[in-house]
């Protein structure tokens, strides 16, 4: 096996949530010491990070090193998971029309994200989604709801042809 800064993000992740399964899957006392033992080790994690990046914010050079570091995929997944940066908007809106979308396969549709602006989210409406029935506007109010409700600073959802 490889060491972990020579893997990628995907494998890492995956790693992660096997052992998590794994640690769930125990019983009793066992599985209380594990999961103890994840929450102590990712305290200890956020702990020093928000330290490292209170040090870095100080300092002109250390905030562009904050924002180099933010683009590399295990350290910004890092970041994510302690919950010490957003995923921008962009990424939140794309979750959650992954949430949305098999309910509007299961009927025939989908939808496509075509950009955010502002406030406001444009979406392409497909399949059964973009007629004029009534399964269509359920399914546009439905996408509208998931989003506005969904994602922080979103208030309009734009559906175009």
């Amino acid at each position: 096996m490889s060491s972990p800064e020579d893997r990628d993000v995907d494998e890492l992740a995956a790693a992660l949530d096997a052992r998590m399964a794994d640690a769930q899957a125990l019983d009793g006392a066992s599985r209380s010491t594990a999961l103890a033992l994840y929450a102590a080790t990712q305290d200890l994690h956020r702990a020093g990070l928000v330290r490292v990046i209170r040090h870095l914010r100080e300092d002109p050079r250390g905030k562009e090193l904050l924002f180099e570091l933010v683009d590399e995929p295990v350290v910004r997944l890092l970041l994510l998971g302690h919950g010490l940066i957003r995923p921008d908007v962009t990424t939140q809106v794309e979750r959650v029309l992954d949430a949305v979308r098999p309910q509007l396969q299961s009927h025939g549709g989908d939808v496509e994200l075509v950009r955010v602006d502002g406030q406001t989210v444009h979406v392409r409406l497909q399949g059964a989604c973009n007629g004029c029935s009534m399964a269509a506007v359920t399914m546009r109010e439905g996408v509208e709801r998931a989003l506005t409700e969904g994602v922080p600073g979103i208030t309009a959802v734009q559906v175009v042809p």
